[in-house]
């Protein structure tokens, strides 16, 4: 039966079918959660390539009277970098036969799980290109460093953009999450980041969020454990978390798409000026109506959804750590 006791004509079921499909857009797609844009800055583009590219970092200021020639100085050019939108589409088809005959919500479910796997499309992007491939070199995503490597978005030896030295943002240790590594992670390979000059220190702001596999819940707890808990579970004597109170605030992020068991990461928020991943939307999402294909074949209906966007690297690979093996 067609949603109710007698089926519907195909006018009715069209008209039904349309309005529970603009409710259903609205939350899949404004109100459900979602993994990319909690590891990914998402913005809004009009162009299918986007170059980006900045300078950045000046030397201290010189000793200098005032009737001297003021020194100048200039700051240093950073990497170039590309991404690139892309367009994805799925269709779900009705017989307008199924329409008289079946149950009016099973069409629905599809269209339902076309439109969650468009969200789930940009998650799975975002999280391989950040995080599940950022140990692999000379990718064509991969920003070229100063002496001209591919070089994978979390290393040892990354180089500053004058080539006066390099960081690292890989703690290649394999531990799971716990407050002395944090707190390592936290001082030494982010606040003591510096800009493209090798100048001045990286300003984060006190805020930095914790990424584990859902894969491996121990690390997921373990997370949760450092961030919640004003003492520490994991000694006998339960010593004080110094993290509660080191003008440092901890959030914790399970990500199902994370593919390792053996790493985790710490990152700023994506809203940071300085945090590099992004997610660029071109046409964030479009569903069409349920129609008919036209005169060609007047029996078979179609509701589409078309995504465009890109994900990429901004100019560099800061903001972002990964630890493990």
């Amino acid at each position: 039966m067609a949603n109710g006791q007698s089926p519907l004509v195909v006018e009715g079921y069209v008209e039904a079918y349309n309005r529970n499909l603009q409710s259903m857009e609205r939350y899949i797609f404004r109100d459900s959660p979602n993994e990319h844009s909690q590891i990914a800055r998402v913005e809004s583009t009009d162009r299918l390539t986007n170059e980006r590219q900045a300078i950045q970092g000046l030397s201290f200021p010189r000793l200098n009277r005032d009737q001297e020639a003021a020194p100048q100085v200039a700051p240093v050019k950073g990497y170039k970098s590309t991404i690139y939108v892309k367009s994805y589409r799925s269709q779900v088809s009705i017989e307008e036969t199924f329409m008289r005959t079946a149950v009016y919500k099973e069409p629905l479910d599809n269209a339902r799980d076309m439109m969650r796997s468009t969200v789930s499309l940009k998650d799975k992007t975002a999280i391989d290109l950040g995080f599940n491939n950022g140990f692999t070199n000379s990718l064509s995503t991969n920003i070229t460093e100063f002496d001209g490597t591919a070089r994978a978005p979390f290393s040892t030896g990354h180089y500053y953009e004058d080539g006066s030295g390099t960081w690292s943002n890989y703690y290649n240790v394999g531990v799971p999450p716990n407050p002395e590594t944090v707190y390592l992670i936290i001082n030494q390979y982010l606040r003591r980041l510096k800009d493209f000059a090798n100048t001045n220190f990286v300003s984060y702001g006190p805020e930095f969020i914790i990424v584990t596999p859902t894969a491996n819940p121990t690390y997921g707890m373990a997370a949760d454990e450092i961030c919640m808990s004003v003492d520490r579970p994991d000694t006998a004597n339960r010593a004080t978390n110094v993290l509660k109170g080191a003008n440092i605030r901890l959030r914790h992020v399970a990500l199902n798409w994370l593919t390792s068991t053996t790493k985790w990461f710490i990152i700023v928020p994506t809203g940071e000026q300085s945090y590099p991943l992004r997610l660029l939307n071109l046409e964030d999402y479009s569903v069409t109506p349920l129609a008919a294909v036209g005169p060609i074949n007047p029996h078979a209906y179609v509701t589409t959804c078309r995504t465009q966007f890109g994900v990429g690297w901004d100019k560099h690979y800061r903001g972002m750590v990964a630890a493990g093996t």
